[in-house]
Order: C-alpha cells, then structure tokens, then sequence
C-alpha cells in the first residue's frame, strides 16, 4: 500500500477527511499502479538484480508468465482508474471520457507484451507508458478540479 500512502497523507495534512471516498479511490489507483510500476522496473535491470547475488522474478517465473502477469496488473491499473469518477473524484464528462481514452490507450499500447519474443524491450517501453499514463491521469484530474 505504500503507493497509496502519499496522496493520503497529502489530502489529510491539507483538511481532507481520511475515510472519505475519494481520496480512497485516488489512493487505490497508486496502489494498483505501483505494483506493474515496480515489476516493469524490476524486469529491466533482473539479470543485474541476479548478477549482485539478490533474488530477482526472472529467477521464479518464465518470460511467458511474466508477460502474462505484468499486463493483468497493468490491465487492473487501467480498470481502476476508470472506477475513479465513480467515487466523485471528477465531474466533468469530457474528463470522465478522458481518463477512460487513457485507459484503453493504456491497455492497447501495454498488449504487445504479450507476444514480445525478448524481455527486455516491451518491459522498457511498457515502464514509460504507464509512467506516462499516471502522470496523464493526474493532470486530468487536476484539470477537472480545476475547471470545476
């Protein structure tokens, strides 16, 4: 959960409730980020994490299942953001329509994880787009509060 943590400390330092469901949602969606985040990180440099002598994924699972798992939490990272105008978080229709665009172009731009025959080229790219999604996210979300 400690993706989770930092906007929720953020919302209660700046007078939010902490049981209030928005931030909850917001907080979800860095949770479930933070895991295909770190694995995707984690991918690129295993055999480094291998050579220093530290256990690494690559060392558990085969490439195939790594694909497979890795695009399921990034999958789930889309669906949660998609959940959030649910929780009131946003307001705005264009924006609501926004964050589920990104979400498709998450999961249309992460797919070709799938069928990688290396490892180490769909993790990279996948590590930038779904850095970039959550800091698209972000702005429309700050951009909803801010029109609204």
């Amino acid at each position: 959960m400690i993706g989770g943590i930092p906007p929720l400390i953020g919302w209660v330092s700046g007078g939010g409730y902490f049981l209030d469901p928005k931030i909850l949602a917001i907080s979800f969606f860095f949770f479930m980020w933070q895991v295909p985040h770190f694995w995707l990180l984690l991918l690129n440099f295993g055999k480094d994490y291998e050579n220093a002598g530290f256990p690494s994924l690559t060392q558990i699972f085969t490439s195939a299942q790594l694909r497979r798992i890795t695009f399921m939490w990034i999958f789930a990272t889309a669906v949660t953001c998609v959940v959030i105008p649910l929780f009131g978080v946003v307001e705005s229709c264009a924006i609501k329509g926004s964050l589920f665009a990104a979400g498709v172009w998450l999961v249309w731009k992460t797919a070709r994880i799938l069928t990688a025959r290396s490892l180490e080229l769909p993790f990279r790219f996948n590590f930038k787009v779904i850095n970039t999604y959550v800091l698209l996210v972000m702005f429309l979300v700050t951009l909803d509060k801010l029109l609204y």
